[in-house]
């Protein structure tokens, strides 16, 4: 979980791209918004970052291992 203060420097929209013609952020109509495993590695990683220091700095990094390993990316 991140405080508002952690939340506030890993914005979703810094990371995703809408796929249109369009560059709008927006949601739009569908259900499901998927991420490509770059994109989620480059927020594990920003989540890191934010959490130096923090009582629960290790718990992100075992985060971010678990992914990478789970997806077979290590």
């Amino acid at each position: 979980m991140l405080t508002d203060e952690q939340a506030d420097k890993v914005c979703f929209w810094d990371y995703y791209q809408n796929n249109s013609e369009k560059k709008d952020k927006f949601w739009g109509t569908g259900l499901y918004r998927y991420i490509s495993d770059e994109v989620a590695i480059a927020i594990l990683r920003a989540i890191v970052e934010v959490k130096k220091g923090a009582v629960d700095e290790a718990l992100a990094e075992e985060m971010l291992e678990y992914y990478l390993r789970e997806n077979n990316l290590l």
